[in-house]
């Protein structure tokens, strides 16, 4: 035997090889028993998970997917079933988020989409019926509410192209369907706007001359200010003129300045109060038109008339700088 020779001559090349080659047989076939049988369990190890993760994300459990998923790469993660189904559901995971942030948002065709991306991605998701209801019906019953400012002069407003009926040039607490619309005010010329108005309170301001926007930080101000400005005041004056005198009231704004005559109505006459300068003397009042340099004398009822009159333009003159 193999053991004799080797007894007999310890060193013979050719009895320690067939030595080696002798015992090294049942320690290969025990290693490779061993990792078969380890194959094997890694196998049906992935099939219990692949079938356990797909019922998860079937169903639309994507959290519930996921774990089970991240148990198995951590086992396998040269596995491609599990990548690949591992894909799917960050997927579906990352629109459900993006549908939740929609409808949170009030953003409901943005919501739809999300919807509909996700239906794409997992066709037999249960939840996706009942996410496009929920979306559906929340647009179906959205509604905007506007309130628009005014910063100047009064002008006609339209919403889509139907004049808006207003008071002093203002809207209050509107409510028209969610989506998009055309806000327009027509002054000296037109100016417009384009927005998708979603379920919510929205409040606009517009000067007739320049602009319509959503109202900004200051607006407000600006908006008390301008109804400072429309505050009038009326003294009864008496008006010189080339031809003699006449009584009536002199009726003033921060907008503008008239005279109305009690009966020569042909004297009266209408003047921008930006354009105007006002000199005060004891009951006498002189107007400057500095587009024509134009003047317009009156006589107060008494000096302290008067001082009311320049007080009020006073208070005027700085509101319209």
């Amino acid at each position: 035997s193999i053991d004799r020779v080797l007894q007999l001559r310890p060193n013979d090349e050719r009895a320690v090889k067939l030595q080696r080659q002798w015992k090294g047989e049942p320690e290969k076939a025990k290693v490779d028993k061993t990792l078969a049988a380890g194959a094997q369990k890694k196998k049906k190890v992935g099939e219990e998970s692949y079938k356990r993760a797909s019922e998860q994300f079937s169903k639309g459990k994507y959290a519930e997917a996921q774990t089970i998923i991240d148990r198995w790469l951590v086992d396998d993660p040269q596995n491609e079933q599990a990548s690949e189904l591992q894909t799917k559901t960050k997927q579906a995971l990352r629109i459900k988020g993006i549908y939740d942030a929609h409808m949170s948002e009030k953003t409901y065709d943005e919501a739809l989409n999300a919807v509909q991306q996700l239906a794409k991605i997992n066709p037999e998701d249960p939840n996706v019926s009942q996410m496009r209801a929920a979306a559906a019906n929340k647009k179906r019953s959205a509604v905007a509410t506007l309130t628009i400012w005014r910063l100047g002069e009064p002008v006609p407003i339209s919403l889509d192209g139907e004049v808006l009926v207003t008071t002093g040039g203002e809207v209050t607490s509107l409510t028209i369907p969610a989506g998009v619309h055309k806000l327009e005010v027509k002054g000296t010329r037109t100016a417009s706007l384009r927005r998708d108005l979603i379920d919510g309170q929205y409040t606009f301001a517009y000067d007739g001359y320049n602009f319509i926007r959503l109202a900004e930080e200051g607006d407000a101000e600006l908006r008390v200010r301008r109804k400072t400005r429309e505050e009038t005041r009326k003294w009864r004056v008496e008006h010189s003129h080339r031809f003699g005198r006449c009584e009536g009231e002199l009726v003033m704004n921060g907008f503008q300045v008239e005279y109305r005559p009690d009966q020569e109505k042909n004297h009266g006459g209408k003047w921008p109060f930006p354009s105007l300068k006002l000199s005060v003397d004891n009951r006498d009042l002189e107007l400057v038109d500095a587009r024509n340099n134009k003047l317009e004398k009156f006589k107060a009822a008494d000096s302290n008339k008067a001082k009311e009159v320049k007080q009020f333009w006073e208070k005027l003159d700085k509101l319209s700088r």
